[in-house]
């Protein structure tokens, strides 16, 4: 806020069907101003990335940028944001790679660390689903190497869960169809971008029954406002408090 307010930043929203301006997402890049001073901070005059820079371009009709990693990105922060104010996250990574024990690799889309409580780590794979072209096929293949994958790690490193993020609860049946023939051994939870802007509650995951055709909240119960385990602050601060102990009996050494 700090630095829309002083012009470092300029804020890009878009229309959304979110009726809360505040809950829409938000793209925010660094000012004409903002780049000189940086260039200069930096001893950078004349050579900061083009990537720092927003670049007005004027696109022809039909014509538009591909943005479908960069919508991925804003929905998948939406749910960082929700898991962040539950104060459970001790890692957020984008495509980090898992090695398998084959010598073979899966690329995750996204991957979050949380705590549970003290020496307690849950660790969830996520994964954004949108009805692009040839969606079907591609979310077939997925959820077979996705299968793959889990399969091959020992229990201890596969995912605890994988949180499957839709567009509408209308796409349930559909991922609920292809997961249970391809990837019937991931344990995983759905949502959607509606259900994690309207914040987080006992219905932000659900899992959809094929037999009853409908979607029933299965919330995670270490994910909720009241949990009593150690949170991620409390993590941190332990880590804080080991490092002054050490210090303070390093002052007592001579040198």
């Amino acid at each position: 806020r700090r630095c829309v307010q002083t012009g470092i930043l300029v804020p890009f929203s878009w229309q959304s069907p979110c009726e809360n301006p505040r809950k829409r997402p938000r793209v925010y890049g660094m000012s004409p101003i903002a780049c000189q001073a940086a260039e200069q901070l930096l001893n950078m005059r004349g050579h900061l990335p083009r990537t720092f820079k927003f670049v007005p371009i004027d696109y022809t009709n039909n014509q538009n940028p591909l943005m479908g990693d960069i919508f991925n990105t804003l929905i998948a922060n939406e749910l960082y944001c929700n898991l962040y104010e539950l104060d459970r996250v001790i890692d957020w990574s984008v495509n980090e790679k898992v090695l398998l024990p084959n010598s073979e690799e899966f690329r995750t889309q996204f991957i979050v660390k949380l705590i549970k409580d003290i020496q307690d780590f849950k660790t969830f794979w996520i994964e954004v689903i949108r009805p692009r072209k040839n969606w079907f096929s591609q979310t077939i293949n997925r959820f077979q190497a996705m299968q793959k994958a889990y399969c091959a790690l020992a229990p201890e490193n596969r995912p605890e869960r994988v949180i499957i993020i839709a567009d509408d609860d209308s796409r349930f049946e559909d991922i609920a169809m292809l997961a249970q023939e391809f990837m019937p051994d991931v344990i995983y939870r759905l949502t959607t971008d509606e259900r994690l802007l309207a914040g987080w509650s006992d219905t932000s995951l659900v899992q959809y029954s094929l037999k009853d055709k409908m979607a029933l909240p299965s919330a995670i119960p270490f994910l909720h406002p009241d949990y009593k385990g150690m949170t991620a602050s409390q993590y941190a601060e332990s880590f804080k408090l080991h490092t002054e102990d050490y210090y303070d009996d390093d002052d007592d050494e001579e040198y």
